[in-house]
């Protein structure tokens, strides 16, 4: 399971290619938010994925007040997660992303089942980005 917020698709995307190309029967799933429709990097190549049946792909915008979206509104909360994770205690999780998006889904995985050793996040330390366990 993958999940992104804003300019968090950016270093998901490269972990998402590098799963769908080196695991190409498992099940991916990606929760993409971002403020407006409009905003969202990257969204023909992986509705392409859809498409093809290699990502379950499941967008939400958070201040989107236009009418012509027809998705998800909201931040991704537990919901979104309940609606993709179909073996929580053997999912690995990658949340990159705002740091209140990120502390609040590692923290909703985890009371949905999902281990703290199965969930990598995105945090900011000494000025540099990296991928911690939870």
């Amino acid at each position: 399971l993958f999940v992104a917020g804003g300019t968090g698709i950016a270093p998901v995307r490269a972990m998402l290619d590098h799963a769908l190309r080196r695991h190409p029967s498992r099940k991916v799933s990606l929760l993409y938010s971002a403020r407006r429709s409009d905003e969202f990097a990257f969204v023909e190549e992986l509705r392409e994925h859809e498409r093809r049946g290699r990502l379950e792909l499941h967008q939400t915008v958070t201040r989107d007040e236009s009418t012509s979206w027809g998705g998800k509104r909201g931040r991704i909360g537990r919901d979104h997660f309940e609606a993709v994770l179909h073996e929580p205690a053997s999912t690995l999780c990658f949340v990159c992303g705002p740091p209140s998006l990120v502390s609040d889904s590692a923290a909703t995985l985890e009371s949905l089942g999902v281990p703290a050793g199965s969930i990598r996040t995105e945090r900011w330390a000494n000025g540099s980005q990296a991928l911690h366990d939870s």
